[in-house]
């Protein structure tokens, strides 16, 4: 009688270990998803705020630089895709 309670005993703590080894899992599965997730979200923010920067620099070269003006004007006023391409050529060779 007293071994059977032993046995009983044994199983019931082997349970209880194979539980706690799987909510261990679990929470390390659960934690270096957490980590993952939140890495892509800063790197993200980041590329976004590195553009959002990037191209407030070129809008701050653009209006204060009277040569980028000048190269920029064939873009801003024709509406056609080709003469655009050779507006661009001609002011980046020179031919005014």
């Amino acid at each position: 009688m007293k071994l059977l309670k032993q046995s009983s005993f044994s199983k019931n703590h082997l349970v209880g270990y194979v539980l706690i080894l799987v909510i261990l899992l679990n929470s390390l599965l659960f934690r270096q998803e957490a980590v993952r997730i939140a890495r892509k979200q800063s790197e993200d923010a980041a590329n976004v705020f590195m553009h959002c920067l990037n191209t407030e620099i070129e809008t701050s070269a653009l209006m204060n630089d009277l040569n980028l003006q000048e190269h920029a004007c064939p873009y801003t006023t024709t509406k056609d895709d080709v003469t655009r391409y050779e507006g661009g050529r001609r002011r980046a060779f020179g031919i005014v």
